[in-house]
């Protein structure tokens, strides 16, 4: 396959461990990549310019502008942003050929793909992680990046097509980082809703009910097996735990002002 008119973007940080693989699906049909890295104290450099990527170092900004940071270095207009922790099938690479090369496409400005999730030696195929649809092929004249720390989201404008295919993701190789990757997420709800968003015991237990509910009956998490289970609960669970660490949060937050008008 020659090379397409498509840039690569990544940000990542310390993902020497997941980059060869994700670099490796991308290998012989993409003319450029561009990785944004943070505060890497491993092997992510130097694995990037191996396969002769335009690597550039940038202090921790939130996905946002991070991402948009690596947008704007990208020099095709045809965009594909992937993170280190993902990986394209041939069938995925087959048809964002045809697409660009199609002049039948020419209308379309960005495509969805369906992101398969790999945890506990199976692919999630059901519940609230799939199809978890997400775009990663747009053109850079009518995309930008927007949304708050804690969410991304990519605005194109136009047309946006829903392809079939899955991108593989590796999110998870341990449950250790199944769990430390939630207090991550969790102090950045934090940040993102801290003042915005108000806390009620019967809403933050309907909403955690509701997420496994959801999850593993509506959306069929149970057909994933024991996987589906862990899934469902780390979703209410999560949940859960965010809306009381925001009244703990609101709490402290009390009490400083108080101590501030006692003084």
């Amino acid at each position: 396959m020659s090379q397409l008119p498509i840039s690569v973007i990544i940000i990542a940080k310390n993902e020497e461990h997941n980059l060869p693989r994700c670099l490796n699906s991308l290998r012989g049909w993409v003319s450029e990549i561009i990785a944004v890295l943070n505060d890497c104290h491993d092997k992510s450099e130097e694995i990037l310019l191996s396969v002769g990527a335009k690597v550039y170092q940038h202090e921790w900004q939130g996905f946002v502008k991070q991402k948009n940071i690596a947008l704007n270095y990208a020099s095709n207009n045809w965009i594909f942003s992937i993170d280190a922790d993902e990986e394209v099938t041939p069938a995925m690479r087959n048809e964002i050929e045809g697409i660009v090369n199609s002049e039948s496409e020419a209308g379309i400005s960005g495509v969805s793909f369906c992101r398969k999730t790999w945890l506990l030696g199976r692919w999630i195929k059901h519940g609230d992680w799939y199809p978890d649809r997400v775009i990663r092929l747009f053109k850079k004249d009518c995309s930008q990046f927007e949304g708050n720390y804690l969410h991304e989201k990519l605005v194109v404008k136009g047309r946006v097509l829903k392809s079939k295919t899955n991108l593989l993701h590796y999110s998870f190789p341990s449950m250790y980082l199944f769990l430390s990757k939630n207090d991550s997420f969790t102090r950045a709800f934090i940040t993102a809703n801290l003042g915005r968003k108000n806390f009620s015991v019967t809403g933050t237990v309907l909403r955690s009910f509701w997420k496994f509910f959801r999850g593993y009956f509506i959306k069929l998490g149970f057909m994933d097996g024991y996987p589906g289970f862990i899934i469902a609960v780390q979703q209410a669970y999560s949940t859960f735990f965010r809306y009381n660490m925001l009244l703990e949060y609101r709490l402290q937050e009390r009490l400083f002002y108080l101590d501030k008008e006692d003084e």
